[in-house]
């Protein structure tokens, strides 16, 4: 019989399994291995936000369908407002994947942000890295040593 694996990160964070981890120990071992650089020919967003419309017709012409590329340039927004001012936006394609690293001002101090929704909010407040994390295949928010980053990824 083969040794046995870890469990899945994901399967470790949940209270109800015999294998149950504090979520910020896996998140922090999860983080120790770094992302890898953008790539040289990412497109830069101009602004303190990225605007949805630039990121809709940038997904669009990388082939998204209109409707995923609505969801996805959404999914930026909302996590560009949670996350308040940027230093910078960028986007890229990964393969058929569209990809947005956001890199705020300040820090993100909770490494778990989004993972629970917001308590409900008056009418017109959006509901931030919680929405991308329920539309995106993946989103990974880190502080890290030169700067905070988040990275969201859609299809």
């Amino acid at each position: 019989m083969p040794p046995s694996s870890p469990p899945p990160a994901a399967r470790r964070t949940h209270p109800d399994t015999p294998v149950y981890e504090d979520p910020l120990r896996i998140a922090a071992e999860l983080d120790a291995v770094p992302l890898p650089a953008p790539p040289a020919d990412a497109e830069r967003l101009p602004g303190p936000a990225p605007a949805a419309g630039a990121v809709r017709t940038w997904a669009t012409v990388r082939g998204l369908a209109p409707a995923d590329a609505e969801v996805f340039a959404t999914a930026v927004a909302e996590a560009a407002a949670a996350l308040g001012p940027l230093d910078r936006a960028l986007l890229w394609a990964d393969g058929p994947a569209c990809v947005c690293e956001l890199r705020p001002v300040r820090r993100v101090d909770d490494p778990l942000a989004g993972f629970v929704p917001p308590p409900d909010t008056a009418p017109g407040q959006g509901k931030g890295l919680w929405f991308a994390r329920q539309v995106c295949a993946y989103v990974d928010v880190r502080d890290e040593p030169d700067g905070a980053s988040v990275r969201l990824q859609y299809g």
